[in-house]
């Protein structure tokens, strides 16, 4: 039944696989299935689609969530030249992907394969004792049922009530009691003890093997953090905070980007103005005229590209970009006066957590695909003492692998998709039951 729930756990991983696509022809578009599409062939994606192939841009610019696949809280802006991964998707804008790899190279496709390929590296302990109990507990059964038949039919004295005595004294010698009674009553109190605290664990086996971890492993985008972007500063430069942000609110209103919403939700109450001329800047911002005055609200990187930074908040947007948080420049009429910052929100019990753990004598590792600067910020923020970041699903797979080599345990914490290869692959693994995706749970033993 175990097998059968996490083969359940693969298969929905390998259902996250794109089937088919649009192909760019010389009268059009041609649906075709994933099969027949060949590298160097042109895929289109619209806003909205799950980009269905592994490739590279040829044409457009998009805003795309690849959470899936590298565990980034923030959508990468792409354009021409940069990679793209099926399974991913495209939240605005319209690109041309060429592709670069078949489907059974394709990232998402190995990370099914990855599931697979740890489920058969679990400790070999493990294999021998499933091994074993598959001889001795049928072994048992069978010996007890032929004692109790054998004495009835082969002795006149015994009686059925005796005869059954005899089969279940037999299933009784031939296991030591402690085994029997003691272990199962300590794992049923420690598995009754965790549901009441909220916490599901699967088996008895992990609870005994949590114990004996040396290293506890944790994922940074909806472990440690809640995987929410929220507005998190406003520096300004000759203007009121409230009004930069009235006029990027009133502005962001129109706009359906995830950082959008963020600075709406962050205006509240606030009474937003009517915009005349409004217009998507793809993959840079939006722009608009509010009561006369030109307004544009775009990336950091593109306001310094068009020389409109104000050397006053230079400091402040550098400050910010150090901690990893995505930045975006307020302009009116033509000059930079104030800056907003995105950041992901830390859980408000992540530094106890690890502290804890940090008591303990336990190592704490980041493994995350986000970039150093995020996961350096987050990781000081928590107490982590050390951080591996931009890493691929089988680059945390490495990671572990490289631990469990030094002769270490390993805890994996994860809750993505990304992470289910690493948390099947861990020693003992744990997912984050509100947040975590079906696969992380499905594939954790907690």
């Amino acid at each position: 039944f175990t097998v059968r729930k996490s083969r359940a756990g693969i298969e929905r991983l390998v259902g996250l696989i794109p089937k088919e696509a649009f192909v760019k022809v010389e009268n059009g578009l041609e649906k075709r299935p994933l099969e027949q599409i060949k590298i160097g062939d042109i895929v289109v994606v619209k806003a909205g689609e799950q980009i269905s192939v592994d490739g590279e841009i040829v044409s457009g610019k998009a805003s795309v969530d690849q959470s899936s696949v590298t565990g980034e809280y923030a959508l990468a802006e792409l354009g021409e030249g940069d990679k793209v991964f099926g399974g991913t998707f495209n939240k605005s804008g319209v690109i041309e992907v060429k592709v670069t790899k078949l489907l059974a190279d394709m990232t998402i496709a190995k990370m099914a394969k990855l599931v697979e390929e740890a489920e058969g590296k679990k400790a070999p302990i493990s294999r021998v004792a499933d091994k074993w109990a598959s001889i001795i507990v049928p072994t048992a059964i069978a010996l007890a049922i032929l004692v109790g038949i054998v004495s009835y039919f082969a002795f006149p004295d015994v009686d059925v009530f005796e005869a059954i005595i005899r089969t279940i004294t037999v299933l009784i010698v031939f296991c030591p009691c402690s085994l029997a009674l003691a272990t199962p009553t300590a794992i049923a109190a420690g598995l009754g003890n965790s549901a009441k605290n909220g916490v599901l664990v699967k088996s008895g086996a992990s609870l005994e093997v949590i114990s004996k971890c040396d290293v506890i492993c944790f994922d940074k985008t909806g472990t440690l953090t809640k995987g929410e972007i929220t507005v998190s500063d406003i520096a300004v430069d000759g203007i009121e905070e409230k009004e930069v942000l009235q006029y990027a609110a009133s502005l962001e209103l129109m706009s359906e980007h995830p950082l959008a919403t963020a600075v709406v939700n962050k205006a509240g109450e606030i009474t937003f103005d009517k915009v005349d001329n409004f217009e998507t800047i793809q993959g840079v911002g939006v722009k608009g005229v509010i009561e006369g005055r030109n307004i544009q609200v775009i990336s950091y990187g593109e306001c310094l590209k068009l020389q409109l930074n104000n050397s006053k908040l230079n400091d402040k947007a550098n400050e910010f970009l150090n901690q990893g948080k995505t930045v975006v420049s307020v302009i009116i009429d033509g000059e930079e006066k104030g800056i907003i910052t995105f950041a992901d929100t830390i859980r408000e019990d992540a530094f106890e957590v690890v502290d804890r753990l940090n008591k303990m004598g336990k190592k704490t590792v980041m493994l995350t695909g986000d970039n150093e600067k995020s996961a350096r910020f987050i990781a000081e923020k928590c107490g982590i003492s050390e951080v591996k970041f931009s890493l691929l699903p089988e680059e945390k797979l490495q990671e572990i692998e490289k631990m469990q080599k030094e002769g270490l345990k390993v805890c994996m914490i994860g809750d993505g998709i990304n992470d289910a290869p690493s948390l099947k692959l861990a020693d003992c693994s744990i997912a984050m039951g509100a947040l975590g995706s079906d696969i992380a749970i499905e594939t954790a033993d907690m």
